[in-house]
């Protein structure tokens, strides 16, 4: 298939079509295919296929979209009621609607696909919306997702390195085992979401908004967190040295064995935390030592709750233990 007729099988083909087709070549059920990429147990080192969207293949193949949804119409004023619903225009694009009333496409829309090894390098997604999609093994190398929506998607095993999602939202969303190196998320949400594994180094969060948002065994050094606002997120065997976390605030977040070595916190705003084991430069221990009034034992090593002490703690002492 050239990159049209890929493009237009990506957007135009249903939710269901489109999984059945991609599990098929593989020789397995849709069920199957979705549990062996959420477990990352599915391995498949062939070439990508690549699909490079410029707004101009998207807006030719919105004007097909267009006429179909015409001829949709006219069939059911004709009484062809059979065709009362047909995916149109309005499902497959981000659209807008300007003073003449007239429709102005944004930008792809998809919804609950499987997408495996795609190479989106270089496209021009922004303004797109994507929910409940997988991604495996796909690249959005130095593609602009600009003012785009991602809700509930999963991200494995994929290269977004130089990806600019400035302006974007993201919610509910996975990522694992993943390049986001040199990425920009600045002026950002991301809220309720999961990142395991990621290279992030040199990416850049400045001024955006992060909530409710897990990180685990990700490198994200030289780092830019400048104005933005951390909230309610768990940060567990990060690296994060060389950062910049100017004026940014931290609030009711927690912090296991996260280094923080050279990274700069001039002008942040800490409360309720909690951190255990945690590496960073003697001049901003004030930040991390003071009591934040949040208790979490859960987090805390405990010793030997084998041993028997006679006054009873099994704490192996007769020391309390905070």
């Amino acid at each position: 298939m050239d990159n049209n007729e890929i493009l237009d099988s990506l957007v135009n083909l249903n939710a269901d079509d489109w999984n059945i087709s991609v599990a098929s070549q593989l020789g397995i059920s849709v069920d199957l295919l979705k549990e062996l990429i959420t477990s990352k147990e599915l391995q498949i080192a062939e070439s990508r296929i690549e699909a490079h969207i410029t707004k101009k293949e998207i807006e030719e193949l919105s004007d097909d979209q267009l006429v179909t949804d015409n001829n949709n119409k006219k069939a059911i004023s004709n009484g062809q009621l059979n065709r009362v619903y047909q995916s149109t225009i309005l499902d497959k694009y981000t659209v807008s609607v300007n003073d003449s009333n007239s429709i102005l496409v944004e930008s792809i829309a998809i919804t609950g696909k499987i997408i495996i090894g795609f190479d989106f390098s270089a496209s021009d997604l922004s303004n797109s919306y994507f929910c409940g999609c997988l991604f495996y093994n796909c690249s959005f190398n130095n593609v602009s997702l600009e003012n785009s929506v991602i809700s509930g998607c999963i991200f494995n095993t994929c290269d977004l390195s130089g990806c600019d999602f400035t302006g974007s939202s993201i919610s509910r969303t996975q990522i694992f085992q993943s390049n986001c190196i040199n990425t920009a998320i600045e002026y950002s949400v991301i809220t309720d979401s999961v990142i395991i594994s990621v290279d992030m180094r040199d990416i850049s969060f400045n001024q955006s908004k992060i909530l409710y948002t897990g990180f685990s065994e990700c490198n994200i050094s030289a780092s830019d967190w400048k104005d933005t606002d951390i909230i309610q997120c768990t940060f567990t065997d990060c690296t994060i040295n060389e950062s910049d976390f100017r004026r940014s605030t931290i609030v009711d977040c927690i912090l296991l064995r996260v280094s923080f070595e050279s990274s700069d916190f001039t002008s942040v705003i800490v409360s309720c935390l909690s951190q255990v084991k945690c590496k960073y430069d003697e001049k901003f221990s004030y930040l991390f030592e003071m009591d934040h009034l949040l208790y979490t034992p859960s987090l805390f090593e405990w010793g030997d709750i084998e041993s028997n002490d006679e006054d009873g703690d099994e704490d192996g002492d007769d020391e309390p233990l905070w």
